[in-house]
């Protein structure tokens, strides 16, 4: 026995210490600064924990629940949207200006595809009449039954799924071509015919929040169109302006008329051709930070990104890369959901079917199951920059956008590209922190060790590309 303990279980122990610190954390010149490791090959995904859906137990990665639509409200921090019992509404959405070009049959094939995804909202318009979509109204905007009916279709089937219709009552040109009380009785109509219907969102009008073209829209048309659907809705449902492209709500004089702001960062170009206020360019993220600044607080979220597959105005298609990036960037920086949007989808044209298996599509669902999966901690997050120490770069492709919840009990980080990066973990509450990297591609989750809370961890990421880190107790 004697013999037994001597010096080889001595060397035995002293390679298995080795092993255990260079696996953890190894301790830098007895600093703070601790490194990460990354995944062991041998285990690359984490079975999802059932019936548990807290982050920092296990990821429990699922498809939002859909119950019967309530109205949605604000909740009490006036950072997000939830339903009638608290619970929070993470808006997943996608564009389908379009949708009466299409069958009744297509229609309910996008809305049974995308909640097999994870979406919730469908955004759509009432007809224009121009380049083969039926029009919604007729003279001096007077309402087209048919077309209506056809809407009024659609809302009932996404009520079935428990989806929400986001509904503008035109385009932008209704506001400038039309007076202001004949605004008025059409948005009164409308709000009117879909008063009893609680899983519509209104939009206004398309592309009249913060307007940018050579010619202002008239506030007091935007107020008239506004006041007519409060009035026929009895004022019941959340309401924005939909925002016209590079521009959001909040840096005009159309925010004191809104419930939520929104932003429409560039539905069909490229990271040089950015949101803007007045003449300086902004990055997605500080559009979206700006809002989270003002007062009065409201709810921000970008309404229209950058459209996956799409040549519109000479500008160039965005890939899935270009899509999901753009989403994590600005929920991650305060914002409480995305709209995504694919050419084929929002213009409803004869590729429609192929649009709906556009991979970025799919990605923007797992960014749902991951903010779903947070459950009602979701209502926790607020952005948090400070977390980062090192790594940073205002590069689209390197971009580094933190958040954590206000109680410290997690922090999603979401890297764009840079492998390796330093943050600083005194935002969170636990001493050891737990360390999961989620793949915005596949949805894969991956098991680093935990680590001890620092001001400076340094991270590396499982392999290239963009990764989100969930860091938890």
């Amino acid at each position: 026995m004697r013999r037994f303990f001597s010096l080889p279980l001595f060397a035995l122990t002293l390679v298995f210490l080795v092993f255990v610190a260079r696996v953890q954390e190894v301790d830098l010149n007895k600093s703070n600064v601790i490194t990460a490791a990354t995944p062991a090959s041998a285990q690359p995904t984490i079975a999802p924990n059932p019936g548990n859906s807290e982050i920092y137990q296990g990821l429990d990665l699922k498809l939002p629940a859909y119950p019967a639509p309530t109205k949605l409200k604000i909740d009490s921090s006036k950072r997000f949207l939830v339903r009638a019992d608290g619970s929070p509404f993470v808006w997943i959405g996608d564009t389908f200006w379009k949708f009466s070009r299409l069958t009744r049959e297509q229609r309910l094939h996008l809305l049974d595809d995308r909640q097999s995804k994870g979406y919730n909202v469908v955004m759509i318009r009432v007809g224009t009449g121009t380049k083969g979509e039926p029009a919604g109204f007729s003279g001096n905007l007077q309402p087209i039954e048919s077309h209506f009916q056809e809407m009024d279709h659609l809302v009932k089937e996404a009520k079935k799924r428990g989806m929400y219709i986001a509904i503008a009552t035109g385009w932008w040109q209704i506001v400038q071509d039309f007076d202001a009380d004949a605004l008025y009785k059409f948005g009164k109509f409308i709000g009117d015919r879909y008063k009893d219907d609680d899983n519509i969102i209104w939009l206004s009008a398309g592309e009249s929040g913060g307007h940018r073209r050579k010619q202002e829209l008239a506030f007091k048309r935007v107020k008239s169109l506004v006041q007519g659907i409060r009035d026929g809705d009895t004022g019941n449902k959340l309401l924005t302006i939909h925002a016209d492209f590079q521009r959001g709500t909040s840096i005009s004089k159309m925010n004191t008329l809104v419930d939520f702001q929104n932003w429409q960062t560039s539905q069909w170009c490229c990271p040089d051709d950015l949101p803007r206020k007045d003449d300086r360019h902004w990055t997605v993220w500080e559009a979206i930070a700006y809002d989270y600044g003002q007062s009065p607080t409201k709810p921000t979220f970008d309404s229209e990104a950058w459209y996956e597959n799409t040549n519109l105005g000479g500008g160039t298609p965005a890939t899935p890369y270009n899509v999901r990036r753009r989403a994590y960037f600005s929920i991650f920086a305060g914002g409480f959901g995305h709209s995504y949007g694919g050419s084929g989808i929002w213009d409803a044209t004869s590729n429609f079917d192929q649009a709906l298996q556009l991979e970025g599509s799919t990605h923007i669902g797992y960014l749902s199951q991951l903010l779903h999966a947070l459950g009602s901690d979701f209502l926790k997050l607020r952005p948090t920059q400070s977390m980062i120490v090192s790594g940073q770069s205002s590069n689209y492709d390197q971009h580094i956008q933190a958040t954590s919840a206000n109680d410290g009990s997690y922090a999603l980080v979401y890297t764009a590209g840079t492998p390796s990066f330093t943050l600083d973990l005194s935002p969170l509450s636990s001493e050891s922190v737990s360390v999961i990297w989620f793949n915005p591609r596949t949805k894969e989750l991956s098991r680093g060790n935990a680590v001890t809370r620092r001001n400076q961890v340094n991270f590396a990421t499982p392999g290239k590309g963009d990764w989100v880190l969930v860091l938890g107790r």
